[in-house]
């Protein structure tokens, strides 16, 4: 079933606007989108982020969204919003790619050093793609094990991504997640991954 939900609000936040000017690329705006039985719903993204809807829209500013509409299979406006968006840097033709690119897409970054991007990818897909190989609380073991095989062969053995086995020094997640040590020589970074539409976090803890 297709529902209609229209821009109620789009407004850069009051605390970010005395940071920054309404079309800096980090201004951080507020949306909300409401539809038949649903409600108003409320969100937030970046000025970059939201741009293309300027464009398919045809308004001058992101405030000018309101009372602009758009059809979506999706029942949450979160991910109605998210599929737009990725729909709009396709160019209107986008199809999911498959989860087992997606985790591939973090062996190759984490290969790295890096974080993988899926910025041209739907929250909802990337969150599928992590969840499938989730049991419960904590990844699946034979996956995790393949996972970690495929970073060290893709780096040609010089990238380890290692279980903590204390999670001292790591940002906690409140939900399913797990926390690794990313070493490359002496080089150790931080990694959290977990089933969620952002899996893959890399960071070096500053002492």
């Amino acid at each position: 079933m297709s529902i209609t939900w229209t821009f109620v609000g789009f407004e850069q936040s009051s605390y970010d606007a005395k940071k920054h000017s309404p079309t800096d690329s980090d201004a951080d705006y507020m949306w909300g989108l409401q539809a038949d039985g649903f409600g108003t719903i409320m969100g937030g993204c970046s000025y970059t982020k939201a741009q293309p809807l300027m464009q398919h829209f045809k308004v001058l500013s992101l405030p000018q969204l309101v009372g602009k509409s758009f059809e979506s299979e999706k029942e949450d406006a979160s991910s109605a919003l998210d599929l737009l968006l990725v729909q709009l840097r396709h160019g209107g033709k986008y199809v999911p790619p498959s989860y087992e690119s997606l985790r591939e897409r973090a062996a190759q970054a984490l290969a790295q050093m890096q974080a993988p991007s899926y910025e041209d990818v739907d929250g909802e897909t990337v969150f599928n793609a992590f969840y499938a190989v989730w049991d419960g609380w904590v990844p699946n073991a034979e996956w995790l094990k393949s996972f970690q095989q495929r970073i060290w062969d893709l780096s040609n053995g010089e990238v380890v991504l290692e279980e903590a086995t204390d999670t001292k020094g790591f940002v906690m997640i409140k939900g399913p997640a797990a926390y690794f040590f990313l070493k490359k020589g002496e080089e150790v970074c931080y990694v959290d991954i977990g089933p969620y539409s952002n899996p893959v976090s890399v960071w070096v803890r500053e002492e």
